[in-house]
């Protein structure tokens, strides 16, 4: 038991000491420069301590300014053609209400006055005859204006001639597909956008009342531009006719834009506009403009009105897209340059290709004319060879045979002359021609073998020559 204390006591002095010395705190020194004072976190990030320990302002959120210059260099940055600059302060106002949204369609939303709530800044429009005007809770038509060009439609309902126009061909179309439609309204005068907007408004109250009539002089319908159609059989109520489950709705959504309408109140922005869901309302804002929505998958008119032509924002954009055709003239002029180059490069590259092929061809040529030269001349001589054989065994079997018929001849001659011999030496007074016919016999015999001989001579030089030729070759 006392060793064990004694361990333990032992243990506990060296954790006091630990506790006491500068290694305790070694990770942060929390003490202040110069003090034994223990700094609490207020005084850590107090000014006076910048450059010995954390800063408040080095965590400090980022201010105002900084987000709104963050949003200026984007915009110009990315060169959105719709961005105007006297509008940054309101941008930023919007996109910090809105931050779900993408920056470019939160321009064109305040370039179309959406971040000035309904009826809060109207604006009288000055283009009132244009098909492609803007009108919405912001924007009115001006005071006893009335469509210049109002024809009639189905018998009886007006809608501005072009507009009509479409309209009539667009229902043929359908027709044609047994789809049918039923008008329920047309244009309308702002008299009698009056009448059932104080009708509403006294049965309904405002807030319902404007979610479904716009104000007078702020319908699509005062201007003769929009329709409202139905399928047959569905009785003229509107809110009950459930038009965006029917067959003649899925085609208006999927070809309205080759006849120059678009579905002006979609479901999915009944809370921007202000508007309920209309599957009904169809506006006319010309095959242009309703083929590049389309295209570009705009189904918000004032999206694209923000986009493209919003007061300030058609010159602008008309520039921009003047610019960019510009840019792409140029680019599409270096890639045309580029491609000569490279095609020149490659016709270049294709001559010395053939020209080295000519050669390769040209080469093999050349060894195989070489090869069946070498082979002709082989043969040939191995031919010549051959003749030269067939000649010597043909010389030798005639020397053979002139050999034999030599000495037959000779011992037939020294035999001719043996019994002459006899026959002269019995009778004595034949013994000097004797004498001469054996002098006559030794030179014709000494002829021959000279002759014999001179002959072997020519034929060993004949067959030393053709060899000495044959090793040469």
């Amino acid at each position: 038991m006392k060793k064990i204390f004694i361990h333990i006591s032992f243990l506990l002095i060296v954790i006091a000491i630990l506790q006491v010395s500068p290694f305790a705190h070694a990770g942060f020194d929390r003490t202040e420069p110069g003090t034994d004072r223990y700094m609490t976190d207020d005084d850590i990030f107090n000014e006076d301590h910048v450059g010995t320990n954390l800063n408040r302002d080095m965590i400090e959120e980022p201010r105002f300014d900084d987000f709104y210059s963050m949003i200026t260099e984007m915009a110009e940055t990315v060169r959105f053609p719709h961005y105007l600059a006297e509008n940054q302060q309101r941008y930023v106002d919007y996109i910090l209400e809105n931050p779900a949204l993408q920056i470019d369609v939160a321009i064109a939303y305040v370039n179309a006055g959406f971040d000035k709530g309904r009826y809060a800044d109207i604006q009288t429009v000055t283009n009132p005859d244009d098909i492609n005007v803007m009108l919405n809770s912001n924007y009115a038509l001006p005071t006893n204006w009335e469509p210049p060009d109002l024809i009639n439609i189905n018998g009886w309902r007006l809608m501005r001639r072009e507009a009509a126009e479409q309209f009539e061909l667009m229902n043929e179309a359908m027709r044609k597909e047994n789809l049918y439609l039923t008008i329920v309204s047309t244009y309308r005068s702002v008299n009698s956008q009056r009448r059932l907007f104080n009708n509403a408004l006294a049965s309904r109250g405002r807030t319902s009342a404007e979610r479904s009539l716009a104000r007078p002089g702020h319908s699509e319908h005062n201007a003769g531009l929009a329709i409202d159609v139905l399928q047959p059989g569905s009785g003229g109520s509107l809110s009950g006719s459930r038009f965006d489950r029917t067959k003649q709705y899925e085609w208006m959504k999927n070809n309205a834009h080759n006849y120059g309408f678009i579905l002006r109140y979609p479901e999915e922005y009944t809370q921007l506009t202000g508007i309920i869901y209309e599957p009904w309302h169809w506006r006319y804002v010309g095959i242009p403009i309703a083929k590049a929505m389309y295209n570009e998958g705009i189904t918000l008119y004032e999206e694209f009105y923000g986009r493209y032509l919003a007061p300030g924002i058609r010159e602008q954009v008309t520039a921009f897209f003047v610019e960019q055709e510009r840019l792409a003239k140029e680019a599409r002029a270096a890639a045309i340059e580029a491609a000569a180059i490279e095609a020149a490069a490659i016709a270049e590259a294709e001559a010395h290709a053939a020209a080295m092929l000519a050669a390769q061809i040209e080469a093999i040529e050349t060894m195989i004319i070489t090869a069946v030269r070498t082979t002709v001349t082989e043969h040939e001589l191995e031919l010549l060879r051959i003749n030269d054989s067939e000649t010597e065994i043909t010389a030798r079997e005639a020397a053979i045979k002139n050999g034999y018929t030599g000495r037959f001849l000779l011992l037939l001659g020294i035999l001719c002359a043996g019994v002459v011999y006899l026959i002269i030496r019995k009778n004595r007074k034949y013994r000097i021609f004797t004498r001469l016919f054996w002098r006559r016999l030794r030179i014709i015999i000494r002829r021959s073998i000279r002759r014999s001989a001179r002959r072997s001579a020519q034929r060993c030089l004949q067959r030393s020559t053709r060899r000495s030729l044959q090793r040469n070759t």
